[in-house]
């Protein structure tokens, strides 16, 4: 623990820490350093004396009040109130440091209080839930206070043997419109939230509210929030624009990262037009450095426009050149260049979506890159952005990595507040979990810093409902995942990838699978050249146990770029399960499936293949083999073992790895292979487990493979 002048003392009874730890956390997030300790060990001289100094020199003293510390007349924190009213009663200036904070329907008249605390003005938070008024307040009493100091430190009581270490933060963006719910889960939770969002491709966009806040967030989300998703606009028949990369011209050739960033923001603005069909990323970027006819290029995208242009970026000159072309007959409508100085590039992305919305007869309703946007104001730090997620879209080369993060923290060090270089970090972070294991307690605690401020900084934003939905999945919160998932399909633009992942993340464990691959089908009219979009069609068809369909779009998925090994063998082994295929298939979708499993795993079944029986006695030393103690060896073994016809040991790998290790993957549960377990009792006390099936009650919508069966029971298919 830091000792400090300038800090907030949060007094709490042990029966109120989960209220003091949302406190704790909004506090943060908003830009001071909290020390938090929950440990049980309290007492002794040491304790006694840091306590005593903390309260003497605090800025401020939050006591929080409830019936439960109305029914205790002793414990630590009595004696922390009372050194508290013992300094206000020497320093009668300090009483303003005096800040009672009731979390029920306590009041100052109440007699259990200490009267010292009954003639100050009191806050009122309902179970400890802070709200942008509240965080307001509490961060200009500390700047009053505390003038002289930019980063106060929070001391959060009580005192134990045992203290988190936290670094300093800056003051982050008001909230906005949204309470701002900090949940304690949320921490314990991240790095397993982060590996859900990697199911299938690296992608990660807070912490993540309290089950009490349920219907809160429901509101939020809107009407029709549970058991059915949001209507996005029709595909609209008319107006559609492809933003093909723009040409590095620098004189160097150095600036690629810059114009391909430039392209991609003119794309994300454009897309929020809601008469516009904007083609995704991937299918645009799909051409960059082909020298194809652009008619060519419009058919294959099925687009009527295309957009294109060129970057000279010298010094602190920028020359951007863009046309506006007729897909149909490649004849130019429109063409503009605009020379400006560096400064303001985020000007002329601005003016430019404007000249090409005007060009298509279209309104155009976007800003620039502001911080309502989660974007920045410095153009350092804008271009540090650009370079780590230019080296983040090449994929997950260890090295790649490595830097990107570093230019992400390089960013935001020069603009703490540029809420999307916090997501940026939050994402190559989570994909550093996987690819870098040694460092995985440093990235968890990082990760838990990057999620509080992109919820403080954008807690509205869509990529930020977006990673909730996934880090409530992980926690089983299913009605809460289901409104962070609407509320990011809802705001996200039609042509973006990440939203409609994020709304799958909550279909596939609730076993609502067709809807996923409904929800999948328009996206990949969308972004039609992207292997990632067709992957993730084919595993929703997969789980929904259209075998037809699946093998059709696979066939068709193999012309697009990218690698096809675990597409492939995902497409066999679905295959295989939904057909019933004897064993020879089945021994050669198994085959397939390894490279996708576990390396330790993979070579120790490799040679056992042909001998179902010596198959299942070596998946049963692996269970029990100390370096297969993790959640995706047992899932692996799960799979093999109910291929191979061993049901026990399917059913224990399947508890030990989404109960005892916490699988992420939780929709892999409805995958074919798993069809035969369906309607064994164990199962269906996993589904309890996972509170599944509270969330099918609550809901009504049990999804496509179970159905309550009396008042009490349910069957599974």
């Amino acid at each position: 623990m830091t000792e400090s002048s300038k800090a907030l003392f949060l007094s709490y009874a042990s029966e109120d820490s989960d209220a003091a730890l949302r406190i704790c956390m909004a506090l943060r997030a908003a830009g001071v350093e909290v020390w938090f300790d929950q440990s049980e060990l309290r007492g002794g001289d040491s304790w006694d004396q840091r306590i005593r100094r903390q309260i003497r020199s605090c800025a401020l003293f939050m006591p929080l009040i409830s019936a439960r510390t109305r029914v205790r007349t002793e414990g630590y924190f009595r004696l922390e109130w009372k050194l508290a009213v013992d300094r206000s009663h020497l320093m009668v200036a300090d009483r303003a440091f005096l800040v009672p904070v009731a979390i029920d329907g306590m009041g100052a008249a109440d007699a259990t209080v200490p009267e010292r605390f009954r003639d100050l003005q009191w806050m009122h938070l309902p179970e400890g839930m802070p709200t942008p008024q509240f965080i307001a307040h509490i961060t200009q009493l500390l700047a009053a206070a505390s003038a002289v100091s930019t980063a106060p430190q929070v001391s959060v009581g009580h005192a134990g043997a045992a203290s988190v270490p936290l670094t300093p933060r800056r003051s982050v963006a008001r909230y906005g419109r949204r309470k701002v719910l900090l949940g304690a889960a949320a921490v314990a939770s991240l790095a397993l939230g982060g590996a859900g969002w990697l199911y299938h491709r690296s992608l990660a966009t807070a912490p993540v509210v309290s089950s009490s806040m349920s219907a809160l967030m429901q509101h939020a989300a809107g009407p029709g929030s549970t058991g059915s998703r949001p209507n996005r606009a029709a595909e609209p028949a008319g107006a559609s624009l492809a933003v093909l990369p723009f040409v590095d011209m620098s004189p160097e050739h150095n600036q690629d990262y810059f114009s391909d960033g430039l392209s991609e923001e003119l794309l994300n603005q454009l897309a929020q037009i809601k008469d516009l069909r904007v083609t995704g990323r991937t299918s645009s970027f799909s051409f960059k450095g082909k020298n194809e006819d652009l008619r060519v290029i419009g058919e294959k995208l099925g687009v009527n426009h295309l957009l294109e242009g060129s970057v000279r970026k010298d010094g602190k000159r920028l020359r951007i050149t863009a046309q506006l072309i007729n897909a149909a007959d490649g004849t130019h409508l429109w063409s503009q260049t605009y020379d400006r100085e560096l400064t303001d590039v985020f000007a002329v992305q601005e003016e430019l979506a404007k000249d090409v919305s005007g060009a298509l007869s279209i309104s155009l309703g976007v800003g620039e890159m502001s911080r309502g946007k989660g974007g920045t104001t410095s153009v350092d730090a804008y271009d540090k952005f650009l370079r780590a997620r230019a080296l983040r879209n090449r994929g997950v080369a260890r090295a790649d990595l490595l830097q990107s993060a570093q230019l992400f923290r390089e960013s935001l060090a020069l603009d703490p507040k540029f809420a999307r270089a916090w997501s940026g970090l939050y994402d190559v972070l989570a994909t550093t979990l996987i690819y870098v294991p040694e460092k995985t307690a440093a990235t968890q605690e990082e990760m838990a810093d990057a999620s509080a401020h992109i919820v403080a900084l954008a807690p509205d934003a869509w990529w930020t409902q977006a990673m909730r939905t996934d880090q409530l999945t992980v926690q089983h919160r299913w009605l809460e995942a289901e409104a962070a998932a609407n509320a990011a399909l809802a705001a996200a633009p039609a042509s973006d990838y990440q939203a409609n992942y994020a709304y799958s993340i909550f279909l596939w464990p609730v076993g609502r699978a067709k809807e996923a691959a409904d929800l999948w089908v328009p996206v990949r009219q969308v972004d039609p050249l992207s292997l990632n979009v067709s992957y993730d069609l084919q595993i929703a068809l997969c789980i929904a146990g259209r075998s037809d369909e699946l093998q059709a779009e696979n066939q068709r998925s193999r012309g697009l770029s990218g690698n096809h090994a675990s597409v492939d063998a995902f497409e066999m082994d679905c295959f295989t399960s939904l057909k019933n295929a004897k064993e020879p298939a089945v021994k050669i979708a198994a085959r397939a499936q390894l490279p996708r499993d576990n390396t330790a795993l993979y070579g120790s079944v490799a040679d056992k293949f042909d001998s179902p029986q010596a198959m299942r006695a070596e998946l049963r030393r692996q269970f029990n083999d100390p370096s297969n103690q993790n959640a995706a060896s047992m899932e692996g073994i799960a799979g093999f073992a109910s291929q191979f016809g061993d049901k026990d040991l399917a059913l224990a790998a399947l508890r030990r790895s989404y109960i005892d290790l916490h699988r992420t993957n939780i929709g892999d549960i409805w995958q074919p292979w798993y069809i035969g377990l369906r309607s064994d009792p164990r199962f269906k006390d996993l589904l309890r487990d996972l509170k599944l099936v509270d969330y099918w009650r609550a809901s009504g919508n049990w999804g496509d493979f179970c159905k309550p069966a009396g008042k009490d029971d349910f069957q599974c298919h």
